[in-house]
């Protein structure tokens, strides 16, 4: 393949990688999914530190406290929002044995 090949194949796999990503949509990161992300860069950093390899260590341990926050958020929310009385459903919460909240709920 000389070079103008190889420009093209570039191009057509930039064109198609472009068309892919403006089809996904934001997915709905729980925060069971933060937790294991920031935990994987932890484990990360501190092999890259076992390594020798500080400069890497402190870029990924900085992308794990990152991480750690956004996990620490995202628990904060749903905190608030199971608190509300609402769950991610929008259903209102009843406890066990609220007979009165029962009865309320029916009579609707």
């Amino acid at each position: 393949m000389d070079m103008k090949d190889c420009t093209r194949w570039l191009v057509a796999l930039g064109l198609v990688g472009a068309m892919g990503l403006s089809t996904l949509t934001r997915a709905y990161a729980g925060s069971e999914g933060r937790r294991n992300t920031a935990i994987v860069l932890g484990a990360a950093a501190l092999y890259e530190l076992t390594k020798g390899k500080t400069t890497n260590a402190l870029v990924i341990g900085a992308g794990t406290w990152y991480a750690y926050d956004r996990y620490k958020d995202a628990k904060d929310d749903e905190a608030n929002r199971n608190a509300s009385g609402r769950n991610r459903f929008n259903f209102s919460r009843i406890e066990d044995g609220d007979s009165r909240a029962l009865a309320a709920r029916n009579a609707r």
